[in-house]
């Protein structure tokens, strides 16, 4: 009896980091394309799981980038319409969540990361957060989590803080700075953000950090701890000297 192929997201939360992400082949990208497949998609009989995932397999080898943000606007159009708006986007979320766990193709687990970060809830937090940790998937899995209306997201980025991997470690940064206003978030940028982070990438969110986080201000404070003053030092050293 033949073993049941592993998803990529099995795999991730197996292997972790670790994990060998095979390259998938990629059509031309077409917003429409991607929009017209996913609204067939969750057209589908409740139950047809397979044949979803082969569906969502075709939107995800049509998008790039820019196709993304397209399909998604198309997709989550007329979301502010009481109980028609809701409706959808439980389905494009509920669509979604089946792609996610049955696809073994990567360019569908970007999309269906892009779209629970559009229509998902706090309860796709622990998911995004799995791929998050693959560098393969950082990217499209953290601004996704930036982007969940629920603070289980920024909870998710706060502890992928601890990523080993830089470049990925600097995505994350990037995306935790839209919420800077939260003080658990200014707290964690300014204390642990950058702490064993190679130079050559401090560098890129140093003066971000150092800017929206008034981190001169955290220096100069008699009440901040010892610990947010280091974290403090260290990202002046890294930032571009601010006038």
């Amino acid at each position: 009896m033949n073993a049941i192929p592993e998803s990529l997201l099995d795999l991730v939360r197996r292997d972790g980091a670790a994990a060998a992400v095979p390259a998938d082949e990629r059509g031309a990208p077409d917003a429409k394309v991607v929009a017209e497949r996913i609204r067939t998609a969750m057209a589908l009989a409740p139950g047809d799981d397979d044949r979803v995932v082969a569906v969502w397999d075709e939107a995800g080898a049509r998008h790039d980038p820019e196709t993304l943000d397209a399909a998604l606007t198309q997709l989550t159009a007329g979301g502010w319409v009481p109980f028609v708006g809701a409706h959808s986007r439980r389905g494009l979320r509920d669509s979604a969540r089946i792609a996610l766990a049955g696809t073994r193709q990567a360019g569908t687990v970007e999309l269906a990361a892009a779209v629970l970060g559009a229509a998902g809830t706090k309860d796709d937090a622990e998911v995004l957060e799995t791929l998050a940790q693959h560098p393969a998937f950082t990217l499209h899995a953290a601004t996704a989590l930036s982007n969940l209306a629920h603070w289980e997201g920024r909870a998710s980025l706060l502890r992928l803080l601890r990523l080993d991997d830089g470049p990925s470690r600097v995505l994350v940064i990037d995306r935790l700075l839209p919420h800077v206003r939260e003080a658990a978030v200014r707290l964690a940028l300014v204390r642990d953000a950058l702490v064993g982070l190679a130079p050559e990438h401090a560098r890129e969110v140093a003066t971000d950090i150092a800017v929206l986080c008034t981190v001169k201000d955290c220096i100069d404070d008699p009440g901040a701890p010892e610990d947010l003053k280091a974290g403090a030092r260290l990202v002046l050293t890294h930032a571009t000297p601010i006038q």
